[in-house]
């Protein structure tokens, strides 16, 4: 095989501590369920899940 990706293989996003306050403001300001709020942010719940409790 040659090339560096390899399908289903995913790359490491990184947000800003500005994009993680914000998305947990959704669901602490705006009480958004969590699993709507990751979905429309298009991040996994577990993520939001941990920056909520970082941030709380």
């Amino acid at each position: 095989m040659s090339g560096s990706s390899q399908p289903g293989k995913r790359t490491r996003r990184r947000y800003s501590e500005e994009f993680k306050r914000d998305a947990v403001g959704l669901v602490t300001e705006q009480h958004y369920p969590l699993a709507e709020a990751a979905r429309r942010l298009d991040i996994h719940v577990g993520v939001l899940r941990n920056w909520k409790e970082k941030f709380m």
